[in-house]
């Protein structure tokens, strides 16, 4: 099986918002798009901005990025967070392209969970994440995505994806556990029916990797990005690859 093979993609209206720096809107049970690609996410461009991550940010449990419009604090028992590079029965780096004969790795800095969770709190409402999901677990929930309204101290989780949601919407490109080849995966993640100020990123296992994260005001699809003045449709076919969960989050202490 070679999971780098080209595919169709899911075709898509990407909707115009004006993305005021509003509080997110409540819903009670929010409906997440899922799409999945094997050569990149979309271009940060627009709306669409990805996630700053340098060396300084290494070792660190709290800072902010993207000139302050994310907020990042870590919480691992082996104080992870910001890693590059791998380290044996620690982290792996994703794979981000190549073949199973001759992978390629991410290179620059990104993501580890370890034992614990990583949370990204967003100045703004948001509705699009996207990400290189690496060492997807499925038969678990080693790995999850939860996405949360935060109002002053309190975070209620409106909407909960794990590698077994991956696992659903992958079909013959099924990921396979590793932290090599065929273990990540380009994930585009769209919340449908609100939007989210918080994402967590945790794992009960060793590990969960996350690269090139992406966000935006807007939703986004995997062929196209908000446009500032119209509707874009974009794409080269259809391709079943949406899965809907819909999963309702009790109030939680931030």
């Amino acid at each position: 099986m070679n999971p780098f093979l080209p595919m169709k993609r899911l075709l898509a209206a990407v909707a115009v918002e004006s993305c005021l720096l509003t509080a997110a809107t409540a819903a009670s049970a929010d409906t997440i798009n899922i799409q999945f690609d094997l050569s990149g996410l979309p271009a940060a461009i627009g709306r669409v901005h990805a996630l700053d991550l340098s060396a300084a940010d290494i070792g660190k449990t709290s800072f902010v990025a993207n000139r302050g419009a994310v907020n990042v604090n870590v919480a691992t028992a082996s104080n992870q967070g910001v890693v590059s590079g791998s380290a044996a029965d620690l982290y792996a780096a994703p794979v981000s392209g190549g073949s199973q004969a001759s992978p390629t790795y991410w290179s620059a800095p990104y993501f580890s969970t370890g034992l614990g969770t990583i949370t990204l709190n967003f100045s703004r409402a948001e509705r699009y994440l996207g990400l290189l999901w690496g060492s997807v677990d499925h038969g678990s929930t080693f790995n999850y995505i939860s996405f949360n309204n935060v109002t002053g101290n309190r975070a209620t989780t409106v909407a909960t994806i794990t590698g077994n949601d991956i696992y659903d919407v992958t079909e013959s490109n099924a990921p396979n556990g590793s932290q090599g080849y065929g273990g990540s995966f380009y994930t585009v993640l769209n919340d449908l029916d609100g939007t989210f100020n918080q994402i967590v990123l945790g794992s009960t296992v060793v590990s969960f990797e996350a690269a090139d994260i992406q966000y935006s005001c807007a939703t986004v699809s995997l062929d196209s990005v908000p446009e500032p003045a119209s509707i874009a449709v974009l794409g080269t076919g259809f391709l079943a690859l949406a899965a809907f969960r819909r999963r309702t989050g009790a109030g939680v202490r931030a």
